[in-house]
Protein backbone atom coordinates (compact mmCIF):
# COMPACT_ATOMS: atom_id res chain seq x y z
CA UNK A 1 0.00 0.00 0.00
CA UNK A 2 2.80 2.38 0.94
CA UNK A 3 4.59 1.49 -2.34
CA UNK A 4 1.57 2.32 -4.29
CA UNK A 5 0.86 5.65 -2.20
CA UNK A 6 4.21 6.74 -3.19
CA UNK A 7 4.06 5.94 -6.74
CA UNK A 8 2.66 8.66 -8.40
CA UNK A 9 4.80 11.17 -6.38
CA UNK A 10 8.26 9.72 -8.04
CA UNK A 11 6.03 9.67 -11.63
CA UNK A 12 4.73 12.90 -11.63
CA UNK A 13 6.02 15.15 -8.65
CA UNK A 14 8.18 17.76 -9.29
CA UNK A 15 11.99 16.45 -9.23
CA UNK A 16 12.70 20.21 -7.48
CA UNK A 17 10.30 19.37 -4.58
CA UNK A 18 10.77 16.01 -3.79
CA UNK A 19 15.14 15.65 -4.23
CA UNK A 20 16.10 18.12 -1.53
CA UNK A 21 14.62 16.31 1.33
CA UNK A 22 15.26 13.06 0.07
CA UNK A 23 18.79 12.75 1.67
CA UNK A 24 16.16 13.08 4.93
CA UNK A 25 13.96 10.80 4.11
CA UNK A 26 17.11 8.10 4.05
CA UNK A 27 18.40 9.14 7.46
CA UNK A 28 14.59 7.65 8.39
CA UNK A 29 14.51 4.77 6.35
CA UNK A 30 17.79 2.54 7.84
CA UNK A 31 15.92 2.70 10.69
CA UNK A 32 12.74 1.32 8.91
CA UNK A 33 14.76 -1.62 7.20
CA UNK A 34 14.37 -3.26 3.86
CA UNK A 35 10.98 -1.95 3.26
CA UNK A 36 11.59 1.43 4.09
CA UNK A 37 15.01 1.66 2.21
CA UNK A 38 13.54 -0.23 -1.16
CA UNK A 39 10.17 2.28 -1.06
CA UNK A 40 12.20 5.10 -0.80
CA UNK A 41 15.05 4.29 -3.67
CA UNK A 42 11.79 3.09 -5.96
CA UNK A 43 10.95 6.40 -5.66
CA UNK A 44 14.03 8.13 -6.73
CA UNK A 45 14.38 5.68 -9.15
CA UNK A 46 11.59 6.65 -10.60
CA UNK A 47 11.88 10.30 -9.98
CA UNK A 48 15.07 9.59 -12.25
CA UNK A 49 12.61 8.53 -15.24
CA UNK A 50 11.26 11.57 -15.04
CA UNK A 51 14.29 13.58 -16.51
CA UNK A 52 13.74 13.89 -20.55
CA UNK A 53 16.35 16.19 -21.52
CA UNK A 54 19.79 17.09 -21.37
CA UNK A 55 19.41 20.52 -19.18
CA UNK A 56 17.09 18.49 -17.12
CA UNK A 57 20.15 15.92 -16.17
CA UNK A 58 22.38 18.51 -16.31
CA UNK A 59 20.46 20.47 -13.51
CA UNK A 60 19.93 17.32 -10.98
CA UNK A 61 22.21 14.40 -12.35
CA UNK A 62 24.95 15.65 -9.53
CA UNK A 63 22.41 16.07 -6.77
CA UNK A 64 20.93 12.43 -7.14
CA UNK A 65 24.49 10.83 -7.40
CA UNK A 66 25.31 12.44 -3.92
CA UNK A 67 22.13 10.80 -2.05
CA UNK A 68 23.48 7.48 -3.74
CA UNK A 69 27.17 8.15 -2.20
CA UNK A 70 25.34 8.35 0.87
CA UNK A 71 23.43 5.11 0.18
CA UNK A 72 26.31 3.02 -1.10
CA UNK A 73 27.60 2.57 2.65
CA UNK A 74 24.21 0.87 3.91
CA UNK A 75 26.60 -1.87 3.86
CA UNK A 76 29.54 -0.60 5.42
CA UNK A 77 27.51 1.24 8.39
CA UNK A 78 23.96 -0.07 8.36
CA UNK A 79 24.22 -3.56 7.76
CA UNK A 80 22.65 -4.70 11.19
CA UNK A 81 19.36 -2.97 10.29
CA UNK A 82 19.07 -5.52 7.44
CA UNK A 83 18.49 -9.64 8.92
CA UNK A 84 19.23 -12.48 6.58
CA UNK A 85 16.46 -13.98 4.30
CA UNK A 86 16.41 -17.98 5.02
CA UNK A 87 18.37 -20.04 2.18
CA UNK A 88 16.16 -20.57 -1.02
CA UNK A 89 15.24 -23.26 -3.77
CA UNK A 90 15.39 -23.06 -6.89
CA UNK A 91 11.36 -23.45 -7.86
CA UNK A 92 12.24 -25.84 -10.80
CA UNK A 93 14.16 -28.08 -8.74
CA UNK A 94 14.77 -27.40 -5.85
CA UNK A 95 18.06 -27.14 -6.34
CA UNK A 96 20.11 -24.78 -3.12
CA UNK A 97 20.79 -21.00 -4.23
CA UNK A 98 23.07 -18.81 -2.31
CA UNK A 99 20.45 -16.94 0.32
CA UNK A 100 20.20 -13.59 -0.60
CA UNK A 101 21.08 -11.40 2.85
CA UNK A 102 18.61 -8.35 3.89
CA UNK A 103 21.78 -6.11 2.74
CA UNK A 104 22.43 -7.48 -0.68
CA UNK A 105 18.35 -6.43 -1.13
CA UNK A 106 18.57 -3.31 0.04
CA UNK A 107 21.83 -2.29 -2.04
CA UNK A 108 20.04 -3.72 -5.17
CA UNK A 109 17.20 -1.00 -4.55
CA UNK A 110 19.96 1.75 -4.46
CA UNK A 111 21.78 0.63 -6.59
CA UNK A 112 19.10 -0.12 -9.75
CA UNK A 113 18.10 3.38 -8.69
CA UNK A 114 21.82 4.43 -9.44
CA UNK A 115 21.33 2.60 -12.82
CA UNK A 116 17.88 4.21 -14.05
CA UNK A 117 19.64 7.61 -13.19
CA UNK A 118 23.02 6.22 -15.34
CA UNK A 119 20.68 5.52 -18.31
CA UNK A 120 19.57 9.21 -18.97
CA UNK A 121 23.59 10.48 -18.71
CA UNK A 122 25.76 11.26 -21.79
CA UNK A 123 29.00 8.95 -22.16
CA UNK A 124 31.29 11.82 -20.29
CA UNK A 125 28.91 11.78 -17.52
CA UNK A 126 28.40 7.94 -17.22
CA UNK A 127 32.56 7.81 -16.75
CA UNK A 128 31.88 10.85 -14.44
CA UNK A 129 29.61 8.92 -12.14
CA UNK A 130 31.20 5.52 -12.13
CA UNK A 131 34.50 7.37 -11.20
CA UNK A 132 32.83 9.12 -8.56
CA UNK A 133 31.95 5.75 -7.31
CA UNK A 134 35.25 3.75 -7.38
CA UNK A 135 36.82 7.14 -5.46
CA UNK A 136 34.24 6.74 -3.16
CA UNK A 137 35.52 3.33 -2.66
CA UNK A 138 38.80 3.60 -2.81
CA UNK A 139 41.76 5.48 -1.04
CA UNK A 140 44.31 6.47 -3.67
CA UNK A 141 47.52 7.96 -4.09
CA UNK A 142 47.78 11.86 -2.95
CA UNK A 143 46.81 13.80 -5.99
CA UNK A 144 50.21 15.50 -6.00
CA UNK A 145 51.99 11.80 -6.32
CA UNK A 146 53.46 11.39 -10.71
CA UNK A 147 51.31 7.94 -10.15
CA UNK A 148 47.97 10.02 -9.65
CA UNK A 149 48.75 12.57 -12.02
CA UNK A 150 48.66 9.66 -15.14
CA UNK A 151 45.79 8.05 -13.00
CA UNK A 152 43.57 11.00 -13.78
CA UNK A 153 45.32 11.91 -17.66
CA UNK A 154 44.31 8.13 -18.26
CA UNK A 155 40.88 8.43 -16.99
CA UNK A 156 40.03 11.79 -18.90
CA UNK A 157 40.90 9.65 -21.65
CA UNK A 158 38.76 6.73 -20.63
CA UNK A 159 41.22 4.48 -19.89
CA UNK A 160 43.27 2.27 -16.88
CA UNK A 161 46.21 3.86 -15.77
CA UNK A 162 48.71 1.15 -16.17
CA UNK A 163 51.12 2.53 -13.28
CA UNK A 164 48.00 2.64 -10.66
CA UNK A 165 47.99 1.45 -7.23
CA UNK A 166 45.29 0.81 -5.24
CA UNK A 167 46.73 1.73 -1.98
CA UNK A 168 43.94 0.78 0.57
CA UNK A 169 40.23 0.33 -0.31
CA UNK A 170 37.57 -0.45 2.27
CA UNK A 171 36.45 -4.02 1.97
CA UNK A 172 32.79 -3.59 2.44
CA UNK A 173 32.95 -0.54 -0.04
CA UNK A 174 34.88 -2.64 -2.77
CA UNK A 175 32.21 -5.29 -2.86
CA UNK A 176 29.31 -2.30 -3.31
CA UNK A 177 30.81 -0.89 -6.08
CA UNK A 178 32.16 -4.00 -7.53
CA UNK A 179 28.01 -5.05 -7.10
CA UNK A 180 27.45 -1.38 -8.82
CA UNK A 181 29.59 -2.09 -11.56
CA UNK A 182 28.08 -5.60 -12.17
CA UNK A 183 24.45 -3.69 -12.13
CA UNK A 184 25.70 -1.60 -14.84
CA UNK A 185 27.31 -4.37 -16.71
CA UNK A 186 24.13 -6.20 -17.13
CA UNK A 187 22.15 -3.12 -18.22
CA UNK A 188 24.43 -1.51 -20.58
CA UNK A 189 26.88 -4.96 -21.54
CA UNK A 190 29.54 -3.77 -24.53
CA UNK A 191 29.25 -0.13 -24.05
CA UNK A 192 30.39 -0.35 -20.73
CA UNK A 193 32.69 -3.16 -20.78
CA UNK A 194 35.96 -0.70 -21.35
CA UNK A 195 35.23 1.06 -18.19
CA UNK A 196 35.48 -1.97 -15.67
CA UNK A 197 39.31 -1.97 -16.37
CA UNK A 198 38.84 0.95 -13.61
CA UNK A 199 37.85 -1.64 -11.23
CA UNK A 200 40.67 -4.41 -12.08
CA UNK A 201 42.59 -3.62 -8.60
CA UNK A 202 39.43 -4.09 -6.81
CA UNK A 203 38.40 -7.34 -8.10
CA UNK A 204 42.04 -8.41 -7.25
CA UNK A 205 41.82 -7.32 -3.75
CA UNK A 206 37.88 -9.30 -3.73
CA UNK A 207 39.54 -12.59 -4.93
CA UNK A 208 42.87 -12.60 -2.68
CA UNK A 209 41.12 -11.04 0.37
CA UNK A 210 41.69 -12.58 3.64
CA UNK A 211 39.83 -11.44 7.30
CA UNK A 212 41.57 -11.93 10.58
CA UNK A 213 38.44 -13.23 11.26
CA UNK A 214 38.38 -16.74 10.13
CA UNK A 215 37.65 -18.84 12.94
CA UNK A 216 37.37 -22.87 13.32
CA UNK A 217 34.86 -23.44 15.75
CA UNK A 218 30.88 -23.07 16.02
CA UNK A 219 30.48 -25.79 13.55
CA UNK A 220 32.64 -27.63 10.93
CA UNK A 221 33.85 -24.52 9.36
CA UNK A 222 33.24 -20.64 10.57
CA UNK A 223 34.44 -17.09 11.43
CA UNK A 224 36.22 -16.43 14.54
CA UNK A 225 35.04 -14.00 16.71
CA UNK A 226 37.33 -10.83 16.51
CA UNK A 227 39.34 -9.70 18.96
CA UNK A 228 37.51 -7.04 21.69
CA UNK A 229 38.53 -4.08 19.83
CA UNK A 230 36.36 -5.16 16.88
CA UNK A 231 33.71 -6.47 18.40
CA UNK A 232 31.00 -4.50 17.52
CA UNK A 233 31.78 -4.86 14.13
CA UNK A 234 31.59 -8.34 14.29
CA UNK A 235 28.33 -8.77 15.60
CA UNK A 236 27.21 -6.44 13.12
CA UNK A 237 28.06 -9.03 10.59
CA UNK A 238 26.90 -11.75 12.27
CA UNK A 239 23.59 -10.22 12.93
CA UNK A 240 22.89 -9.23 9.27
CA UNK A 241 24.40 -12.18 7.77
CA UNK A 242 27.60 -10.88 6.18
CA UNK A 243 30.72 -12.73 5.98
CA UNK A 244 33.57 -9.51 4.06
CA UNK A 245 35.28 -12.45 2.52
CA UNK A 246 32.52 -14.11 0.93
CA UNK A 247 31.10 -11.54 -0.62
CA UNK A 248 33.83 -9.64 -1.85
CA UNK A 249 35.05 -13.36 -3.40
CA UNK A 250 30.58 -13.53 -5.21
CA UNK A 251 31.24 -9.77 -6.53
CA UNK A 252 34.54 -9.99 -7.94
CA UNK A 253 33.05 -13.37 -9.45
CA UNK A 254 30.12 -11.88 -10.51
CA UNK A 255 32.07 -8.81 -12.66
CA UNK A 256 34.65 -10.93 -14.08
CA UNK A 257 31.41 -13.73 -15.42
CA UNK A 258 29.33 -10.53 -17.19
CA UNK A 259 32.76 -8.80 -18.36
CA UNK A 260 34.03 -11.71 -20.45
CA UNK A 261 30.15 -12.62 -21.98
CA UNK A 262 29.95 -8.58 -22.64
CA UNK A 263 33.31 -8.53 -24.18
CA UNK A 264 33.31 -8.33 -28.05
CA UNK A 265 36.43 -6.60 -28.33
CA UNK A 266 38.41 -8.64 -25.90
CA UNK A 267 39.51 -6.06 -23.17
CA UNK A 268 39.46 -9.42 -21.36
CA UNK A 269 43.01 -10.22 -22.92
CA UNK A 270 46.33 -12.27 -21.72
CA UNK A 271 47.46 -9.54 -19.35
CA UNK A 272 43.82 -10.06 -17.84
CA UNK A 273 44.00 -13.50 -17.45
CA UNK A 274 47.66 -13.34 -16.32
CA UNK A 275 46.56 -10.92 -13.25
CA UNK A 276 43.17 -12.74 -12.28
CA UNK A 277 43.88 -16.63 -13.14
CA UNK A 278 45.38 -17.70 -10.17
CA UNK A 279 43.34 -15.80 -7.42
CA UNK A 280 40.01 -16.49 -9.57
CA UNK A 281 41.10 -20.16 -9.65
CA UNK A 282 42.31 -19.93 -5.60
CA UNK A 283 38.96 -19.62 -4.89
CA UNK A 284 38.02 -23.62 -5.18
CA UNK A 285 40.39 -23.89 -2.10
CA UNK A 286 39.90 -20.29 -0.23
CA UNK A 287 35.95 -20.59 -0.22
CA UNK A 288 36.39 -23.63 2.18
CA UNK A 289 37.18 -21.17 4.75
CA UNK A 290 34.23 -19.00 4.56
CA UNK A 291 31.65 -21.35 3.95
CA UNK A 292 29.40 -22.53 6.99
CA UNK A 293 28.95 -25.77 6.03
CA UNK A 294 29.60 -28.39 2.51
CA UNK A 295 26.71 -27.32 1.19
CA UNK A 296 27.64 -23.26 0.52
CA UNK A 297 30.63 -24.51 -0.48
CA UNK A 298 29.63 -26.75 -3.34
CA UNK A 299 26.57 -24.18 -3.99
CA UNK A 300 28.95 -21.22 -4.57
CA UNK A 301 31.12 -23.58 -6.33
CA UNK A 302 28.63 -24.83 -8.61
CA UNK A 303 26.59 -22.35 -9.10
CA UNK A 304 28.75 -18.81 -9.12
CA UNK A 305 32.50 -19.91 -9.75
CA UNK A 306 32.70 -22.80 -12.31
CA UNK A 307 30.30 -20.55 -14.22
CA UNK A 308 32.45 -17.85 -14.07
CA UNK A 309 35.30 -19.84 -15.05
CA UNK A 310 33.96 -21.85 -17.61
CA UNK A 311 33.18 -18.41 -19.56
CA UNK A 312 36.32 -17.26 -19.33
CA UNK A 313 37.84 -20.31 -21.03
CA UNK A 314 35.09 -19.61 -23.64
CA UNK A 315 35.73 -16.50 -23.85
CA UNK A 316 39.85 -16.73 -24.62
CA UNK A 317 39.48 -18.63 -28.21
CA UNK A 318 43.55 -19.07 -27.73
CA UNK A 319 45.36 -22.64 -26.75
CA UNK A 320 47.65 -20.78 -25.01
CA UNK A 321 45.98 -19.27 -22.67
CA UNK A 322 43.34 -22.66 -22.25
CA UNK A 323 46.46 -24.21 -21.42
CA UNK A 324 47.22 -21.72 -18.64
CA UNK A 325 43.73 -21.74 -16.92
CA UNK A 326 43.64 -25.47 -17.32
CA UNK A 327 46.69 -26.16 -15.84
CA UNK A 328 45.53 -23.37 -13.17
CA UNK A 329 42.52 -25.77 -12.54
CA UNK A 330 44.16 -29.04 -12.76
CA UNK A 331 46.89 -27.79 -9.73
CA UNK A 332 43.42 -28.28 -7.33
CA UNK A 333 43.70 -31.80 -8.13
CA UNK A 334 46.37 -32.00 -5.39
CA UNK A 335 44.17 -30.27 -3.11
CA UNK A 336 44.33 -31.87 0.47
CA UNK A 337 40.21 -31.63 0.49
CA UNK A 338 38.47 -34.47 -1.38
CA UNK A 339 35.49 -31.42 -2.52
CA UNK A 340 38.30 -29.40 -3.96
CA UNK A 341 39.50 -32.09 -6.18
CA UNK A 342 36.33 -33.29 -7.23
CA UNK A 343 35.14 -29.56 -8.26
CA UNK A 344 38.62 -29.10 -10.16
CA UNK A 345 37.53 -32.83 -11.96
CA UNK A 346 33.96 -31.30 -12.34
CA UNK A 347 35.61 -27.72 -14.31
CA UNK A 348 38.01 -29.27 -16.31
CA UNK A 349 34.93 -31.31 -17.55
CA UNK A 350 32.92 -27.96 -18.23
CA UNK A 351 35.67 -26.70 -20.22
CA UNK A 352 35.74 -29.97 -22.58
CA UNK A 353 31.80 -29.88 -22.42
CA UNK A 354 31.69 -26.31 -23.48
CA UNK A 355 34.59 -25.62 -25.80
CA UNK A 356 33.87 -29.25 -27.69
CA UNK A 357 36.55 -30.76 -29.75
CA UNK A 358 39.07 -27.50 -29.86
CA UNK A 359 39.56 -28.18 -26.21
CA UNK A 360 41.18 -31.70 -27.01
CA UNK A 361 44.63 -29.81 -27.89
CA UNK A 362 45.18 -30.13 -24.53
CA UNK A 363 44.30 -33.30 -24.01
CA UNK A 364 48.41 -34.74 -23.66
CA UNK A 365 48.67 -32.28 -20.80
CA UNK A 366 45.45 -33.83 -19.16
CA UNK A 367 45.67 -37.44 -19.56
CA UNK A 368 48.34 -36.75 -16.52
CA UNK A 369 45.76 -35.27 -14.10
CA UNK A 370 42.97 -37.84 -15.19
CA UNK A 371 45.06 -40.62 -14.41
CA UNK A 372 46.13 -39.50 -10.77
CA UNK A 373 42.41 -38.35 -10.36
CA UNK A 374 41.20 -42.04 -11.68
CA UNK A 375 43.15 -43.79 -8.16
CA UNK A 376 42.17 -40.90 -5.86
CA UNK A 377 41.09 -42.14 -2.78
CA UNK A 378 37.98 -40.48 -2.48
CA UNK A 379 34.65 -42.32 -4.19
CA UNK A 380 33.05 -38.79 -5.53
CA UNK A 381 36.45 -37.89 -7.01
CA UNK A 382 37.03 -40.88 -9.27
CA UNK A 383 32.80 -40.82 -10.20
CA UNK A 384 33.27 -37.01 -11.74
CA UNK A 385 36.79 -38.51 -13.41
CA UNK A 386 34.78 -41.17 -15.15
CA UNK A 387 32.42 -38.55 -16.22
CA UNK A 388 35.14 -36.55 -17.62
CA UNK A 389 36.64 -39.29 -19.51
CA UNK A 390 33.37 -39.91 -20.79
CA UNK A 391 33.08 -36.87 -22.05
CA UNK A 392 36.75 -36.48 -23.89
CA UNK A 393 36.21 -40.27 -25.48
CA UNK A 394 32.40 -38.79 -27.08
CA UNK A 395 34.70 -36.13 -28.62
CA UNK A 396 37.81 -37.91 -29.66
CA UNK A 397 36.27 -40.54 -30.80
CA UNK A 398 38.71 -42.81 -29.22
CA UNK A 399 38.86 -45.32 -26.27
CA UNK A 400 41.13 -43.33 -23.54
CA UNK A 401 42.43 -46.67 -22.02
CA UNK A 402 45.44 -46.21 -23.98
CA UNK A 403 46.51 -43.26 -22.74
CA UNK A 404 46.30 -43.89 -19.51
CA UNK A 405 48.15 -47.05 -19.14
Amino acid sequence: AAERALAPIGESAPIRLVLPPAAKWYQAAITGGLGAITRLFNLLRRLAAQLKDANQVNQYFKKFLKIYLLAFDLRRLHSAHFGVTPEGTNPDGGIPVVPKSGIDQAEDAVIEAYVAMVMKLTETQLLQVFLAAIQWASLLHSTNTPANKKRKTDERKGGESGTETLVKADPKRTVTVLRVACHLERKLGPIFTPYLGHVAEHVVMALGYMEGSVKKGGGKRGRKRKAASNSEDNDNEEFSGECVPRDMARAAVAVLKEWVINDPDHTFDKTRLNRFCNPLVDLLERALEWSKDDTEYQVFVDNELAPCLVAVCAHLEDNNLWKTLNHAVMTKGESPHAKVRCSAVGIIKSFYDKIGEEFLVLLPETVPFISERMEDPDENVEAATQELIAVVEKLSGEDLDSYLR
